[in-house]
C-alpha cells in the first residue's frame, strides 16, 4: 500500500508538471467583429399614360426621358449599385376583353439621383440591371428609372378605352 500512495504520489507531480508545461506552450488571440446598417431600399412607381392612340395614325411615343414617362424611383444606401431585375409586357391587353391586344415596345434609361425623367439622356430599348445610387457612403441615397414606350395600334385595332400592362421591378442590395 505503501508504493501504491508513493507511485500515485508520483504521477499527479509528473502529470501536473505536464500540464502546465503544456499551457505554457499554447498561444492566444482576439479578433474584431465589426457591422454596418445601410439603408433599406424603397421604391415609389410613376405611372405611364399614353393616352388615346387612333388607328390609321401610326404609333404614339411617350419618351422615356419626358415628364410623361414611367419611372421607379429607388432610395437606400448611397455610392450602392444595386441590382435590378425589370419584366414588362409585350402587348396591352383589354380588361373588358382580354383577347383584344395592343402592341407595345420600352424604352428605358436611369438616372443616379432623383432627379425628373425630363433630365435623363435618352436611352435604349435594353432594360437596366443595374442602378448607382447617389449620395455619400453609408448615408441615404436615390435613383431613378425611366421608362417610355410606343403602342401601335393596328388598322383594325379593337376600340377599347381600357388597354392595360404591368411593370415590375425587382431591386436587389449587392
Amino acid at each position: 500500500m505503501k508504493n501504491l500512495v508513493k507511485f500515485t504520489a508520483l504521477a499527479v507531480a509528473i502529470l501536473g508538471t505536464a500540464s502546465v508545461a503544456g499551457a505554457q506552450a499554447s498561444l492566444n488571440s482576439s479578433l474584431t467583429a465589426t457591422a454596418a446598417v445601410g439603408a433599406s431600399i424603397s421604391i415609389t412607381p410613376a405611372n405611364i399614360s399614353f393616352g388615346t392612340a387612333y388607328r390609321n395614325q401610326g404609333p404614339k411615343t411617350v419618351l422615356e426621358n419626358s415628364a410623361a414617362a414611367a419611372s421607379f424611383l429607388i432610395l437606400g444606401t448611397g455610392a450602392t449599385t444595386v441590382g435590378t431585375s425589370i419584366t414588362a409586357p409585350s402587348t396591352l391587353n383589354s380588361t373588358a376583353t382580354p383577347t383584344n391586344t395592343l402592341p407595345v415596345t420600352w424604352t428605358y434609361t436611369s438616372l443616379s439621383s432623383n432627379a425628373l425623367c425630363s433630365t435623363a439622356a435618352a436611352g435604349s430599348g435594353t432594360a437596366i440591371t443595374t442602378l448607382l445610387l447617389d449620395g455619400a457612403a453609408g448615408g441615404n441615397g436615390n435613383g431613378r428609372i425611366c421608362i417610355g414606350g410606343t403602342i401601335t395600334p393596328a388598322v383594325s385595332q379593337a376600340i377599347a378605352t381600357d388597354y392595360t400592362g404591368t411593370i415590375n421591378i425587382t431591386v436587389a442590395f449587392p
